[in-house]
């Protein structure tokens, strides 16, 4: 073990190399395994930008923030590759606006506090509990939420001082309870026979194993157009599988409906039908699989990493 520095957030860290792969605990995001081919794709605050740094230019903080609330949430990360950073990035858990940064800050302050009126040490070198870019942005997080009527606050050298009031505590509760609560995984695919025994064999084992319901919407009676139930069950789902393989014009729509809701996708094909995936999706972190087995096995993984 030694001391080096968090390819986000540059704080130092403990890391243990092993194989390629380096086991690191960051007090600011938390505790992640990462790739060696990973940890060099992500620019540091003075490099000089390649190709794949650019990508990625200005978003280190919301790697660190996504890893700090997987790691608050006791959520299964997985080992991080330059493959799926862009899963990272495109999951729901991520902020698009500033008030939706404010209440990850509220919400990781209300899952600390124990008993009302309980006073928290919120220091600044930890702007990934908020998704901040750093702890200047923090602080002015923290003085927006007490502006707002969420906390008190009071500032020392180098930590802040809070405690929610009621006006916060139910603002953080309103938020849990707008958690979407369904266990429901909507499978979008080929209705071939071959790939229908690969959903009965292997694709429902994996969802049910991580504890979700399946649903192909070729097995469930209706009555109502099809393309009604289709939304229908889709906004009803917590996440989205959407396997390519036989190239059904319907499973992109499918697709883009559920990402317009900002419900996670994970993308699967075949590799044999790999080739004709059309460009609009093919530069996603798609599962290829050639056998059942190999699905299953990739597939459960992908959901513990990603799946809220």
């Amino acid at each position: 073990m030694w001391n080096s520095q968090c390819v986000f957030c540059e704080q130092t860290i403990e890391k243990i190399s092993h194989n390629g792969i380096y086991n690191c605990s960051c007090q600011n995001c938390g505790k992640y395994n990462i790739s060696l081919e990973a940890s060099q794709d992500l620019p540091s605050y003075n490099s000089t930008y390649g190709e794949i740094e650019r990508k990625y230019k200005g978003k280190n903080h919301l790697f660190s923030g996504y890893i700090r609330e997987m790691n608050e949430l006791n959520r299964p990360i997985g080992l991080i590759t330059n493959k799926n950073y862009e899963s990272m990035l495109s999951s729901p858990m991520i902020p698009k606006t500033t008030m939706e940064k404010l209440d990850k800050l509220l919400l990781h302050i209300y899952r600390k506090t124990e008993h009302l009126y309980k006073k928290l040490d919120i220091y600044d070198n930890i702007p990934a509990i908020a998704y901040a870019k750093n702890s200047e942005e923090l602080i002015q997080m923290l003085r927006a939420l007490r502006d707002l009527n969420y906390l008190i606050l009071s500032r020392s050298s180098n930590s802040n001082l809070v405690s929610l009031t009621i006006d916060g505590i139910q603002r953080a509760e309103n938020l849990q309870k707008e958690v979407v609560n369904s266990t429901q995984c909507f499978v979008a695919m080929c209705f071939s026979p071959e790939m229908l025994e690969i959903y009965n064999k292997y694709i429902m084992k994996a969802v049910e194993e991580t504890d979700y319901k399946p649903l192909n919407i070729s097995q469930k009676e209706h009555n109502d157009n099809i393309c009604d139930q289709i939304i229908a069950e889709i906004r009803k789902s917590k996440f989205l599988i959407a396997d390519f393989t036989g190239n059904r014009g319907g499973v992109y729509f499918e697709a883009g409906f559920a990402l317009g809701l900002g419900l996670p996708v994970i993308y699967t094909c075949k590799k044999a039908d790999l080739e004709v995936v059309h460009f609009d999706v093919n530069h996603y972190n798609i599962i290829v699989w050639e056998t059942g087995d190999e699905l299953y096995e990739r597939l459960k993984y992908r959901i513990q990493a990603t799946i809220i």
